[in-house]
C-alpha cells in the first residue's frame, strides 16, 4: 500500500493509529487548509493543517481520505481526482502512520461547507512561512514545494 506513496520519513514500527490527510489545491494553485479547533482533544489548536483524520477499523487510506473530505468539507470528488503524495509518522501523536493525498480541484471559497475546525484559508505558498501549521506537516509541505507538486 505505501509504495505509490513518497516516503517522508522512517515510517518502521508505527504505531496502531493510522490517519488519511488531504493537500487540497484549487486551480489557481492555492492550498485550502483547515484552522483547527480548540475544541479537545484535537491536538495543535489554533494551527493550519490538512484536512483529513483518523482511519476506522477496516477502513482503506483512500477511503478514509474520500470520507474524512466530505465530512469535513462537503465535497465529494471521484476517486481518480485523489493522487497518493506521501506517507510519514507523526512522531508526537505515538507514531501515527499519516497517508496524505494531493487532490487539485476547480474550487472556490463558497464551494466549501465547513463542517470541523475554526476556519478554513486558500493559501499561497509565499504565506507558508507565517503560518503557524501543524509541526510534523511542515515536511510535507517542503516536499510538496521543492518538488514542482504545486
Amino acid at each position: 500500500m505505501n509504495e505509490d506513496f513518497f516516503v517522508l520519513t522512517d515510517i518502521h514500527n508505527p504505531g496502531q493509529k493510522q490517519a488519511a490527510m488531504l493537500l487540497l489545491t484549487d486551480t489557481m494553485g492555492r492550498i485550502v487548509l483547515q484552522l483547527r479547533d480548540e475544541h479537545k482533544p484535537i491536538r495543535f489548536p489554533g494551527h493550519w493543517s490538512l484536512f483529513g483524520g483518523a482511519i476506522e477499523a477496516g477502513e482503506a487510506p483512500l477511503d478514509a481520505a474520500r470520507r474524512e473530505l466530505e465530512e469535513e468539507t462537503g465535497l465529494v470528488p471521484p476517486p481518480a481526482s485523489f493522487h497518493p503524495l506521501a506517507v510519514t509518522l507523526a512522531s508526537k501523536t505515538g507514531r501515527e502512520l499519516i497517508f496524505i493525498y494531493h487532490l487539485n480541484l476547480a474550487i472556490t471559497p463558497a464551494d466549501i461547507q465547513l463542517h470541523e475546525g475554526a476556519g478554513f484559508g486558500f493559501m499561497l505558498a509565499e504565506q507558508f512561512s507565517q503560518l503557524k501549521l501543524v509541526p510534523w506537516q511542515r515536511p510535507v509541505f517542503k516536499y510538496f514545494f521543492d518538488n514542482g507538486k504545486f
